[in-house]
């Protein structure tokens, strides 16, 4: 794995490696940090929902290519969600916008479809955890390093960017 290739997928995996921020000092500051995140987290469901099925089929290629070229970084992503959710004990948050999530998923009937395999090219177990970690990412954005925001995030970006979410 080079440098030039990550930056050719949209990442650059030199950059971002610091330490996820520590938990906030302050309560008010952690309380602020939690509601920015569950609304972008939640934005980017409603987002997610209004998807066309053709839609999908570029997250799950960036997905799929993202953790060919840089599965550890991916999988170290992925384990610093589950830190992040036990440090700042955002369980119920967690579940809950998992539930829309799913609830979105079947609401929309894409992968019902009997052509859902060759317009997307995945399962729908492969769409669900690819949107599962950008919105969780979202959610817990505040502890994640660059690096570990920008991968988990990556799949979506190019047609959910981050910015149209909220402030960060």
């Amino acid at each position: 794995m080079t440098r030039s290739t990550d930056r050719a997928e949209g990442f650059d995996l030199g950059k971002g490696a610091e330490r996820g921020k520590e938990r906030a000092s302050d309560p008010l500051v952690e309380e602020q940090q939690r509601r920015r995140g569950v609304a972008m987290a939640g934005k980017f469901v409603g987002r997610f929902s209004q998807l066309d099925i053709a839609d999908l089929r570029e997250p799950v290629e960036r997905w799929r290519r993202t953790v060919a070229l840089a599965s550890t970084h991916w999988f170290n992503a992925e384990s610093a969600i589950a830190t992040a959710v036990r440090a700042t004990g955002r369980h119920a948050e967690q579940e809950s916008l998992v539930e829309q999530l799913v609830r979105a998923m079947h609401g929309a009937g894409w992968l019902r479809r009997t052509d859902a395999i060759e317009i997307v090219g995945a399962s729908e177990a492969s769409v669900q955890y690819t949107a599962t970690l950008a919105m969780l990412a979202l959610l817990l954005h505040d502890r994640l390093t660059t690096r570990e925001f920008t991968l988990l995030y990556s799949p979506f970006a190019p047609i959910i960017p981050v910015e149209e979410l909220g402030p960060e």
